[in-house]
């Protein structure tokens, strides 16, 4: 499902249908990050991404809650998001906010809501909507449809993988739209699902 680093401990975290799994790369060392008997609201990860604190934040495949847990696997932190939007990938920024890109959410028919909340937006601690980019599924420079993830430079530009319109977005860190870097008309983009950046060497 999804793929993240953190540089400080040599640690690679994966996220697959059933658990969030670790490697520390040069202690030959591997396991189960969320234990296998957590509770149900926890498994079935959708993306994981390490914090400034280098702890491990987590969105799961249906849901619309935050999890942080603590390298030892604790789970330190539950933010509960609106009830209609599901969260695609989700980051901490140095400002101790939260950037989620996400789609909607049906709450009254547990399904996914196609048309609505489309969007890239910032959260304060506690789930609270600071500010946003999107809003309803378009395919106009203003909307996306389905951001699915995201990666940061060193500046707190973010480059989004807006996935069924086959485009990549740069947004400043005041979710405000810079440019169209990547699209499917220029460059023969596909449907991006996963974004690294990486100051050396630029965007995979």
């Amino acid at each position: 499902q999804d793929l993240t680093a953190c540089v400080e401990t040599n640690t690679l975290y994966a996220a697959d249908h059933d658990s969030v799994w670790f490697a520390v790369v040069d202690k030959n060392s591997i396991g189960k990050l969320i234990p296998s008997n957590a509770s149900p609201d926890t498994i079935s990860p959708y993306s994981v991404s390490v914090t400034p604190r280098r702890t491990v934040l987590m969105t799961q495949t249906h849901g619309h809650k935050l999890h942080e847990y603590g390298t030892d696997g604790r789970q330190l932190k539950q933010v509960s998001l609106p009830q209609s939007i599901q969260p695609c990938h989700a980051a901490e920024t140095s400002r101790e906010t939260y950037i989620v890109c996400h789609r909607g959410w049906d709450s009254s028919k547990d399904q996914e809501d196609y048309e609505h909340n489309h969007s890239i937006t910032e959260f304060d601690r506690k789930g609270k909507i600071l500010r946003f980019y999107g809003g309803l599924r378009g395919k106009d420079i203003d909307h996306m449809s389905w951001p699915r993830h995201m990666t940061f430079d060193s500046h707190g530009r973010i480059f989004v993988g807006d996935h069924d319109n086959k485009r990549i977005i740069v947004l400043n860190s005041e979710l405000k739209r810079e440019r169209f870097i990547l699209t499917k008309e220029h460059d023969g983009v596909g449907t991006p699902s996963r974004l690294w950046y990486q100051e050396s060497t630029g965007l995979f």
